[in-house]
């Protein structure tokens, strides 16, 4: 998801593959502090949220004479959409989102949501990889405010059931449980005619969850790392088909403010990839 400031200035932003995240850098002031406050939907215990964490304390060891962040989960300031609009106002400075949300601003985006478009994670990763074609799809979003300047891996689309589904093809003439304004969703409306199955939409992950385990649908659609952190927690599911690559996530700022946070985001990015905390958080707290 990205954001947009109607100011002449544009975001840049970091894409990721299941949060996009808008940071527009129009915090308040206190003591001194410019005052960086960040949103997003998960819980103080899941992945990213642990990131944002990581991040902050990364930030603040080196810039704390002059930053101060502030993370909020669990939509505490209004869902992804109404999040993008703070940063609009410049309320907030970040918000972590899917890219199904940039595609309102920049139709490039979205083949992030095409299914089946990668055979291969190597082929996705090469593709994000490759600087000169994404640049281009960066540029994209420059009139409405904002441009992606890097990406993250977010996990994977998978589908879960509690009666037997190994293939697409097994959802023929059957219900499957969506979670409104997600990438699952997404993915889901894409083929479902494809498939010959029926979505039945839910406002949260746990109402979707039940409704699989009741029976009423025979699965559901979420994105990897959600699903994989519920079935860590004892959600009852289980992923039943191979992984399906997904679309991608990631953090904004403001074009050409606030280049020594951007610097410090991106090393700290990296930092967390090659000390091995980054597979640590995945491999706690994500399970199939």
């Amino acid at each position: 998801m990205m954001v947009r400031k109607l100011v002449k200035k544009l975001s840049a932003c970091v894409l990721a593959a299941a949060v996009v995240a808008g940071l527009t850098g129009c915090g308040s002031v206190t003591s001194g502090k410019r005052i960086v406050r960040i949103s997003h939907a998960q819980s103080e215990t899941h992945p990213e949220h642990l990131g944002l964490l990581a991040f902050k304390e990364y930030v603040e060891e080196r810039l704390g004479d002059k930053y101060e962040v502030q993370i909020f989960p669990n939509e505490l300031l209004g869902s992804a959409q109404k999040a993008i609009e703070l940063t609009q106002t410049g309320a907030i400075d970040f918000v972590v989102a899917g890219t199904a949300n940039l595609e309102t601003f920049a139709g490039v985006y979205e083949i992030f949501s095409m299914p089946y478009l990668f055979e291969s994670e190597e082929v996705y990763k090469s593709v994000m990889e490759d600087s000169e074609y994404m640049e281009n799809v960066y540029e994209s979003t420059d009139e409405a405010g904002f441009r992606v300047v890097t990406w993250y891996n977010a996990g994977t689309r998978n589908f879960y059931a509690k009666t037997p589904i190994y293939t697409p093809e097994d959802l023929a003439g059957k219900k499957v449980a969506v979670k409104i304004g997600t990438e699952g969703q997404t993915f889901a409306e894409s083929i479902k005619d494809e498939y010959g199955f029926t979505t039945v939409v839910f406002d949260d992950s746990n109402s979707m969850y039940l409704d699989v385990k009741s029976g009423n649908s025979v699965a559901c659609f979420e994105d990897y790392p959600v699903m994989g952190y519920a079935i860590s927690q004892g959600s009852g599911l289980k992923m039943v088909t191979e992984k399906e690559q997904g679309s991608s996530y990631g953090f904004a700022v403001n074009k050409g403010e606030n280049a020594e946070l951007l610097e410090m985001f991106n090393a700290g990015l990296a930092n967390l990839k090659e000390s091995g905390k980054y597979d640590e958080i995945l491999n706690t707290y994500i399970q199939e």
